[in-house]
């Protein structure tokens, strides 16, 4: 994986005064000579071949990213066997669960994969602190910023290490269901799951915007609030008080964006979802399945439910023919609405059935079956009621404009993915390892 660098210039610290030189290759242990290097000895080591120790004492200052960061990548912008002092590390990325280590000399900040803008934050770490990160409150840009910046430089006289690393792996929670979640790679567990569905992700002015940009402005949430579903809880969390946890969750930012799919079976623009109250049956009629009363969000043994109608037309009348859906066929898939603005996540498709006019009764769908309204049971569902949502004629929307819609929506990256926008780290050099 190549990175792209800026171009190489040099300019002052603010601090210090004293030039600055920003490499446009990252020095490595293969390649640390420098140029104004005025002495060196020989090291012989374990394989026989001679190293050499340089003194080049000066001021460096390495950028890196921005940078997409896969789940179960790393990336290491420092590894280098040297002697120096530390001067300050600046990391900036889209995800409070991204695990930054820095490893100098016999100093490790955090083992095995190092400290996250989560756990700061948890800790009450928002301001300067002494020889350990800290994290700035978030910009409207909906960054983290940590930092790590001694007043006296950290002197090391072997070794400096900086590692990033993306632990947060696939979870079909993700806007769907589910009360209990456990971290892996070292990474803490959130103490509340607001990444599953039940919520309503709101952008004013949006009322337009194709599917795109929507999902694009729920990755990225400028001048709005970032999706959140309301009073959820993580049973991981409070059945073991032995567990590592922290505040927010994995699936801020490029992690969490979804990909909303369109139901092409949606075939007029007079097709309407009806929302019901949570826990209140839909219909009586032969066939409907039964919802769980549990009030929201409810628990793993009993969780709420909420159900949806899709009618054919304004009268809302069950016997009514409709479009031959084909997104809303799996169940445990999850739901999306929109609603203009607005984008409804009720959670996981528990049940979908259809009303079939040959046995007055609705039937469980699985494609083509019954010819009549739908009824769809999801969880945990929507702790109140939206409006009735007149939909769009998905079936010709190719340019994905519709701003009335419903459909499947699932996590655009195959792997969770990490933002790291960028990495500033400065040193002095004294003492390198060449050969």
């Amino acid at each position: 994986m190549v990175f792209n660098r800026p171009n190489q210039k040099d300019y002052y610290d603010d601090e210090n005064l004293m030039t600055i030189v920003d490499y446009q290759t990252p020095r490595r242990e293969e390649d640390l000579s420098h140029q104004n290097s005025d002495k060196s000895i020989a090291i012989e080591t374990s394989s026989g071949s001679a190293s050499r120790v340089v003194e080049d004492k000066f001021f460096v200052t390495e950028r890196f990213g921005p940078i997409r960061l896969a789940s179960d990548q790393i990336f290491t912008p420092i590894s280098y066997i040297e002697a120096g002092e530390l001067v300050s590390i600046e990391v900036v990325t889209d995800n409070p669960y991204l695990q930054v280590y820095l490893e100098l000399d016999d100093y490790k900040n955090k083992e095995p994969k190092g400290i996250t803008a989560a756990e700061l934050i948890t800790r009450g770490r928002s301001e300067y602190s002494e020889r350990h990160f800290y994290v700035e409150d978030r910009g409207t840009d909906s960054d983290y910023v940590m930092k790590y910046h001694p007043r006296k430089t950290d002197v090391y006289k072997e070794r400096i290490q900086i590692i990033l690393s993306n632990s947060i792996k696939k979870t079909k929670m993700l806007y769907g269901a589910g009360f209990s979640y456990l971290s892996r790679g070292g990474l803490p567990a959130p103490a509340t799951l607001p990444f599953k569905g039940g919520g309503t992700f709101e952008s004013p002015g949006m009322n337009g915007a194709n599917l795109d940009t929507i999902q694009a402005a729920i990755t990225r949430p400028f001048g709005t609030e970032a999706y959140a579903a309301p009073n959820t809880y993580n049973a991981a969390a409070l059945d073991n008080t032995l567990l590592d946890v922290a505040a927010l969750h994995p699936y801020l930012g490029e992690a969490g964006r979804p990909l909303l799919s369109l139901e092409p079976g949606v075939d007029t623009t007079v097709h309407r979802a009806v929302f019901f109250p949570p826990g209140v049956q839909a219909t009586s009629t032969s066939g409907a399945a039964t919802i769980n009363a549990t009030a929201y969000p409810g628990t793993e043994g009993a969780t709420s439910q909420q159900q949806i109608m899709v009618y054919a037309t304004a009268t809302e009348v069950e016997t009514v023919a409709t479009g031959d859906l084909s997104t809303l066929t799996a169940v445990t898939d999850n739901l999306y609405v929109r609603d203009g603005s607005k984008v409804h996540f009720p959670g996981n498709i528990v049940s979908i059935q259809r009303y079939n006019t040959g046995t007055s009764a609705f039937v469980a769908f699985t494609g083509a079956n019954g010819d009549g309204a739908y009824l769809i049971t999801v969880s945990p569902g929507l702790n109140y009621t939206p409006d009735k949502v007149v939909l769009d004629k998905m079936s010709t929307d190719t340019d994905r404009s519709s701003t009335k819609a419903l459909g499947v929506v699932t996590p655009a990256n195959a792997k969770p993915a990490i933002v790291i926008r960028e990495v500033i780290v400065r040193r002095k050099k004294q003492k390198s390892l060449v050969g």
